[in-house]
């Protein structure tokens, strides 16, 4: 994995659990953890399942979501790893489940100027 791949996966990971209302781990399937927030509760966003890194059985992946996520029309699985997902995209279609793929856009900062201080504290009101 590239510096730059392993920094986004590790960045939405990282987002993922701090913009849960409740983080679960799963300590049994290593880098594996569901993200629940009864607020959003149709968002598939909010109510996830997340795989961080290899180890976990693909086969196992559609009944923790059901577990831990409760009842849903629909389940949301996000595999940051990409060995990981080459794994599971063919175990969970076989299981009925659809393929998503996802677009992160970057761009260099090399040679870029960046204003100093890039922030400035301001008085409240």
């Amino acid at each position: 994995m590239s510096d730059l791949l392993a920094r986004v996966t590790a960045f939405r990971a990282a987002f993922a659990r701090r913009q849960a209302q409740e983080v679960i781990e799963l300590p049994e399937f290593p880098g594996v953890f569901a993200v629940r927030n009864a607020e959003y509760g149709r968002s598939e966003e909010h109510n996830q399942l997340i795989v961080e890194g290899p180890g976990t059985d693909p086969a196992a992946l559609p009944g923790l979501a059901a577990r831990w996520l409760g009842p849903r029309d629909r389940y949301r699985v996000t595999v940051l790893d990409q060995e990981s997902g080459g794994r599971a995209a063919p175990v969970l279609a076989a299981a009925g489940w659809e393929r998503q793929g996802e677009v992160i856009l970057t761009r260099s900062t090399d040679g870029c100027t960046h204003p100093e201080p890039a922030a400035h504290p301001v008085e409240l009101d």
